[in-house]
Formats: structure tokens, sequence, C-alpha cells
């Protein structure tokens, strides 16, 4: 009974966000942070609900349950009520003004080129997607004090390039090209949440621009499910940084797909049993917030930085170990961070900043700028709800909008 009624709450919500964006005049709302927030819920809360067991690795995990919805309930209405607040400062005024239809192809070439040689140096030039091997040795510490993770992580850039080769209308076959280079380099590093950044900011965009456009949902809805069916498969074959494993690939059977997707159900039970088992332990306060500030600070400069070791500390508590690396939800961060305060604040927050990236789409529709940083926010909004890892989502906001932004800024003013 108490999942219940915080499930009910969560539906009504959703329910609602679904309803005013299908009622309201401005089609664009469909669009907007809320409803992608919401997808999000629904996969990784209310579909678990439905189809899930009752344990992650023989942990139980059903009694943390009720605080995991009552949690979602809480976050997903102080969003709401973040997101509805009206800001009157406005932001973004350069970056609305930044592209424009003439620019975009320019700028759009020269960052794939610095992201693709800034890979490649690293990582090598090579697009194989399959390899034949059973285990490859995966660096996390790498070779050169991280400079190269720095570096590589400016694959980021390429939904910002797609979209802006898509702006300039006069290379489709070239946004093909790049578009599949940047999936054929994601399958390479086994990455399916940059997958998933490089979709939903080429959806939104291609929607918005250069006018709102109709989903089609007889076409998306086969998409979705395809794309669901991959997540499967590079779950099964990936090895990190060397593509998928060929042999695994052939061994494969329709379960193994299945059930290798759904890596919701996974954070669902582990969210549960680490808000369950700190009920009563010490919170971590600011621990989070310092280990995303001091992240970008290379560890040979401040050695003591933290490191994130409460992610650690949590799977210790669940499991008894840390070989499964599970993530959590944001909120549940929130949670072991400040209590039921935490989620509070977390819900507002973030929906306060989902709103100047929404409001700043409505006061400047037309603009290139203000259409890419929502479609951008879109997607980083995945990983700021499914990571709870404040670090992580910092990292993937910077490396997705204020690193494009300064990099297209950098290009466009040594071209004029």
């Amino acid at each position: 009974m108490l999942i219940y009624i915080p499930l009910v709450g969560i539906l009504l919500l959703i329910i609602g966000v679904i309803a005013n964006a299908l009622l309201n005049k401005n089609q664009a709302t469909k669009f907007s942070p809320p409803i992608f927030l919401s997808l999000y819920i629904v996969y990784y809360l209310i579909v678990p609900f439905y189809t899930s067991s009752k344990d992650i690795y023989g942990v139980y995990s059903e009694m943390g349950l009720p605080y995991l919805f009552w949690g979602g309930f809480i976050f997903f209405s102080c969003f709401l009520i973040g997101f509805n607040l009206h800001i009157k400062k406005r932001f973004f005024r350069r970056a609305n003004n930044l592209y424009s239809e003439q620019n975009s192809k320019r700028i759009a070439l020269i960052l794939f080129a610095i992201a693709f040689l800034c890979y490649g140096i690293f990582k090598g030039f090579s697009l194989s997607v399959f390899r034949v091997q059973e285990y490859a040795q995966f660096n996390a510490m790498g070779s050169y004090n991280h400079v190269e993770e720095y570096l590589t992580g400016l694959i980021s850039l390429f939904p910002t390039v797609v979209c802006l080769l898509y702006a300039s209308k006069k290379s489709l076959v070239l946004n093909l090209v790049i578009g599949v280079i940047a999936v054929i380099i994601y399958l390479i590093g086994g990455f399916r949440f940059r997958l998933v950044l490089f979709v939903i900011p080429i959806v939104v965009f291609y929607h918005l621009y250069p006018h709102i456009k109709p989903i089609k949902y007889h076409i998306w809805i086969p998409v979705a499910i395809l794309f669901y069916i991959l997540m499967g498969v590079i779950e099964n074959t990936r090895n990190y940084g060397h593509g998928l494993d060929i042999n695994k690939l052939k061994s494969m059977d329709r379960t193994d797909v299945t059930k290798a997707a759904h890596e919701n159900e996974f954070m669902y039970y582990m969210s549960a049993k680490v808000m369950y088992e700190y009920e009563d332990r010490e919170k971590i306060y600011f621990e989070p917030l310092l280990t995303a500030i001091c992240m970008p600070i290379p560890r040979t400069v401040f050695p003591w930085k933290p490191d994130g070791g409460y992610t650690r500390d949590a799977n210790m508590v669940v499991f008894g170990t840390i070989e499964y690396g599970s993530a959590f939800f944001n909120y549940v961060e929130a949670y072991i961070s400040f209590g039921w305060l935490g989620i509070i604040l977390y819900g507002l927050f973030l929906g306060l900043f989902a709103n100047i990236f929404w409001r700043n789409y409505l006061l400047h529709p037309n603009s290139i700028g203000a259409i890419l940083l929502l479609a951008l926010f879109n997607a980083v909004l995945f990983v700021v709800f499914s990571r709870g890892y404040m670090a992580q989502a910092l990292t993937t906001y910077m490396y997705y909008i204020p690193v494009s932004y300064w990099l297209s800024r950098l290009v466009k003013s040594k071209n004029e």
C-alpha cells in the first residue's frame, strides 16, 4: 500500500505533463524537459515495477521500494514546481546568435575534425566495430595521467555536429557519413549512454528546426524498439574501447538480448536498496558536490581530491563488493546526502535549471543556438536522472553544452 500512493501520484504527474503537451497550442511543448524526464521516469521507475523480478544478484531489495517511489514522487513534484517558476533573467544571448545557416556547416566540420583527431590520436583511427576476442583489457586509469580522457571526451561534439550540418541544409550525404562514423566510434567504445545522448538531440532538433514538425509515431516507435534491441546487443558483446566481440554476437539468442537491455531493472532495485540501507546511516552531505567540482582538476595537481568513494561505499553496502559497478538515480544520491530535504532541493534546482533552457527556446524559437541548447539539455537530462553520480552528470553537461559552445565560438572567431 505504501508503494501505490506515490506510484499513483507519479502516474498522475506524468499524465498531466503529457496532457499539457498534447493540448498546448505550442506543439513544441512535446519536446520540453518535463516530457523527457517523464519518459526517463517511466523507463526506469514505472516499467520495472510491472516487469522486474524481486532482487539483484541475489540481494533482496523489495523492502526499499516504498522509499524509492516516495522519493520519485517528491523529486518529480519539486522538479515541476521549479520548472514552472518564472525567471526574469535571460541567458544564452551569445549562444542564441552564434550559429546561422551560413556558418553552421563550417563550424560543424571543424568541430568534427577536432573531435575525430583527438579520439584517433589516443584510440586509433580504425573504424572496425567487430573484434574476434573473448576478452579485452580496459585501462581505466589511462596512460597519460587522464589527459587522453579529457581529449577523447570531445566525441561528445558529434550530436552538435550532426545538428549543425542539418541546419545548413546543404549536406545530407555528408551528415549521414559523419553520423555513421559517430555511431561506430560509440559502438567501439561500448558507450550505450553516448548513443542515447547522440540520438535525442538529433530527434529534438529535427522536429523543431526550421519549424515545428509533427511526430510520426509510426516511424519513431519501431526505431525506438530497434534502438532498445541494440542496447541489449551492445551490453552482451561490448569490450570497452575494443568494439563488439563477434563470437559473443554469434552465440546470442533473443533471451540474451532482452535480458541485457533491462539495465533499468538493475538500477531500479539498486536505487531502492541504497535508500533502504541508508535510512539510518550517516549522510554524506556535500561529498558529491565537492567530487564534481574537483573532478576536472588533475590528481597530479590535487592528489587528495575526493574520488567518488561514496558510490563504491553504496555498492559495498548493497553487495559486499564493488565488482558490479552499479549506479543509482540522482534523487537517491540526494537522499544519501541530505535525506528527504536533499530530494526536494535536487528537484527544485533541476526544475529551475530546465526552465532556463526551455524559456530561452520560447523566447527564440527560430534560433539555431536556442534549439540546439534545448536539444542537448534534454539528452543530458537522461544522464543527470539515471546516473546518481554528480561528477559524471556535471562532466557530461560541461562536454555536451558549454564545451560545445566555447569551441564553436572559438571556431567562428577564427573564421571571421
